[in-house]
């Protein structure tokens, strides 16, 4: 299988060619992003945006496929993914810088973000395109504080939080008696970020970080073996599992 390079349109392709259930939980998690970030709405509040890139780490795992029809029959493969770019955009607020929010909440070093980003995981017989959307609960450090930078110019930094991973996954057989993998899945995942930045000027910073993202695929390739199906009417032809722990280093330009 021929290693593709990374590139954004590749992450939106991936998107759009899951099935519509996929797409349908997806627009749910976008939106509960988008609300959750404007709730906070003020004409004092401290909004921040960052865009980053990096590389994400190499990686080991397994492909345990359980194929039902024609004949049953399970599997299991290594899987040895390579290193590989990865970018994406963070949108967030800190609480702190409102009246209304309480004396706790105006210490202004807790603060919440949506995270959207893309990376790619290929090997030697497998590809997969993932794009997570993450909710983060982000704690920081305000250090170095001055008139200039009220809120510290270093800020070492935590984020955690649940995250919804839409992949598309292709994925060799083990054996010739299963089918190949080449299916769209979303499943719900884990994202840990650690990091540092330097505020370079009142309104840009730059930060270095580490994040860590762990989601387990469950792909079902369901098919139709009459005339119509109504989606509950499909039969489940192959399962197959794939856990990603994907360990990422990553540069960014906070506004």
């Amino acid at each position: 299988m021929r290693r593709g390079s990374w590139s954004i349109e590749k992450g939106l392709q991936a998107a759009s060619k899951c099935p519509r259930g996929v797409l349908r939980k997806v627009d749910f998690a976008v939106r509960v992003i988008v609300f959750l970030l404007i709730c906070p709405v003020s004409v004092s509040a401290e909004w921040f945006g960052d865009i980053y890139g990096g590389l994400a780490l190499p990686e080991s795992t397994t492909a345990r496929f359980d194929q039902r029809i024609p004949s049953p029959i399970k599997a299991i493969t290594k899987l040895e993914l390579d290193a590989s770019p990865t970018g994406g955009v963070r949108v967030g607020y800190w609480f702190g810088s409102s009246s209304w929010e309480s004396k706790w909440l105006r210490s202004s070093v807790i603060g919440v973000a949506g995270d959207v980003s893309y990376f790619q995981r290929t090997g030697q017989g497998a590809k997969l395109d993932v794009v997570p959307l993450s909710l983060l609960l982000m704690l920081r450090a305000p250090i170095l504080k001055s008139d200039v930078f009220p809120k510290g110019q270093f800020q070492p930094y935590v984020g955690i939080g649940p995250s919804f991973f839409v992949a598309q996954a292709s994925i060799d057989s083990p054996t010739p008696d299963i089918n190949p993998t080449h299916q769209g899945r979303a499943d719900f995942g884990f994202d840990a970020r650690a990091g540092f930045m330097w505020q370079v000027h009142r309104l840009v910073g730059i930060f270095l970080e580490y994040r860590f993202t762990d989601v387990d695929l469950r792909i079902l390739d369901r098919r139709c073996f009459t005339s119509f199906c109504a989606p509950l009417q499909t039969e489940i032809v192959s399962d197959t599992r794939v856990r990603l722990a994907t360990h990422h280093v990553l540069v960014g330009i906070r506004f």
